[in-house]
C-alpha cells in the first residue's frame, strides 16, 4: 500500500488523520511554554497569533491549509 494509505489507516480513518494533522500544524503557530532559563525573547518579536486558543488557531489552520492532504 501507498505511504499515504498506510498513515490513514494507523490513524484510525481519515478522519482522525485529519484531526492529528490539523493539530501538528496549529502548534507550529502557538506560544512554545516558558522554561524560565535564558533570555527572554523581545515582545516584539511575538505574533498576534499567539493570544488565540488552540481550537480557534486548528479551525483557523484547516481554512487556510490542506488537513489530511486529500
Amino acid at each position: 500500500m501507498p505511504p499515504y494509505i498506510n498513515a490513514v489507516a494507523k490513524a484510525g480513518g481519515y478522519a482522525r488523520y485529519e484531526r492529528a494533522h490539523c493539530e501538528r500544524l496549529a502548534a507550529i503557530f502557538m506560544p512554545k511554554p516558558e522554561t524560565g532559563k535564558g533570555r527572554r525573547r523581545s515582545k516584539r518579536r511575538r505574533s498576534p497569533l499567539h493570544g488565540l486558543p488552540a481550537e480557534v488557531m486548528q479551525n483557523i489552520v484547516s481554512i487556510l491549509w490542506d488537513c489530511g492532504g486529500h
